[in-house]
């Protein structure tokens, strides 16, 4: 027995008729995302130009009202009886006017193997803190430790390389000692950017390796951390992971997801500029 299907109301074609549940959802950093329902008719030809309709990607109906764009990015089809299918769609967009969301931060603070020559107290005491005490003194002047400072053939002047904490007649706790853990603070960053502003997606991509451009990138990367005047010198790029949600179409493309890493310098004088270049041009 085949059941017979009587038509009413407005047609079931695509793009489907809006259902009148639905919900918005706005975090603290500025993300939208929603989800609406649509009833579209379940036949093989209409389905499939629905779904080339939401392939690309459709904009949050009356979204003018909103104050801010959203666009769907994917959907799920709920088959039911009577050739009627439920369409779910959800939508993510950019709440804040700017195109993109604030700077959602955690810091983690570890350690990092780094030659003893750097350590903070190597030749003067600049970190009392940690000692008082000097751990090898000057190649020239007076030497801790049993520091060996071997000169460098043919300098001119002559040039001395550190050759590690010999080994004396007592014990020496520090013989053998080539590095130390540094004590480093990581910046993890995620901010999310619509069609409008990819661009700065990309840019920020490109400066792995690099340093900050200025305080006022910083300011951005990091709020609401305020950093002293310079600071961005002091931050180098160490990782940006891009993700694109929804179709990888750059008029299409609902919004940007940047994840970032920024290795933070832990003394007065920051990142060598001559190894690591401040980034060419800002972001923001």
């Amino acid at each position: 027995m085949t059941s017979t299907r009587i038509d009413f109301g407005d047609p079931l074609t695509n793009p489907g008729i809006r259902q009148p549940s639905g919900s918005l959802n706005i975090d603290a950093y500025g993300l939208a995302q929603g989800q609406l329902t649509f009833a579209v008719d379940s036949a093989n030809s209409n389905l499939t130009d629905v779904i080339d309709t939401y392939e690309m990607g459709l904009d949050w109906p009356d979204g003018s009202a909103l104050g801010f764009d959203l666009r769907s990015y994917k959907y799920h089809f709920g088959f039911e009886k009577g050739g009627v299918s439920m369409l779910t769609v959800d939508y993510v967009g950019i709440t804040r006017g700017v195109g993109y969301t604030d700077a959602q931060i955690t810091g983690v603070a570890n350690t990092q193997a780094q030659p003893i020559e750097t350590h903070p107290n190597f030749t003067t005491i600049t970190q009392p803190l940690i000692s008082s005490n000097i751990l090898a003194g000057s190649p020239t002047g007076t030497k801790f430790n049993n520091a060996i400072f071997p000169p460098v053939a043919n300098t001119s002047p002559v040039q001395y390389s550190f050759g590690g904490f010999g080994v004396t007649n007592t014990a020496n706790k520090k013989a053998g000692v080539r590095q130390y853990l540094r004590p480093m603070v990581n910046i993890r960053g995620q901010i999310f950017f619509n069609y409008a502003t990819i661009g700065i997606a990309s840019k920020i991509s490109n400066a792995v390796g690099w340093l900050v451009p200025s305080d006022a990138d910083l300011a951005k990367l990091i709020a609401p951390i305020v950093a002293p005047a310079g600071s961005y010198k002091k931050c180098l790029i160490t990782s940006v992971n891009l993700e694109c949600i929804g179709t990888p179409d750059s008029s299409h493309i609902p919004v940007t997801k940047v994840s970032y890493d920024l290795l933070i310098a832990n003394d007065t004088l920051g990142w060598d500029t001559d190894i690591y270049g401040v980034y060419s041009s800002n972001f923001f």
